[in-house]
């Protein structure tokens, strides 16, 4: 996945094997992750990505997901990731998954 803390260098994305790989899909961003498992929010992971101006907002919600997935969070039954940008230039994008419902696009 292409999030990096700021001022860590490359962007790396975790791949199924759990090791990091250099990745130039997306932009470098920064990211804040939670994770609830409670009676309100049965294992929910949100993901709030902060990018640069121009960047493919699709691309960086398909990697944030794909961490979400192969990461050891269990149970997850629903997956957030919003992506913002910083002067709002394009407006950010939200995508929500099932990931019981979609499991099958989730491993390609």
């Amino acid at each position: 996945m292409s999030i990096v803390p700021a001022g860590r260098g490359r962007p790396w994305r975790r791949t199924a094997g759990q090791t990091a790989e250099p990745s130039n899909r997306a932009p470098q961003a920064t990211a804040k992750v939670s994770y609830q498992n409670n009676v309100e929010a049965r294992g929910a992971a949100a993901v709030n990505v902060t990018v640069k101006s121009g960047s493919d907002s699709a691309l960086v919600i398909d990697d944030a997901i794909r961490l979400v997935w192969i990461s050891k969070l269990s149970p997850l039954s629903t997956i957030r990731v919003g992506v913002v940008y910083p002067d709002n230039n394009p407006l950010g994008a939200i995508r929500y998954v099932d990931p019981e419902k979609e499991q099958a696009d989730l491993v390609s």
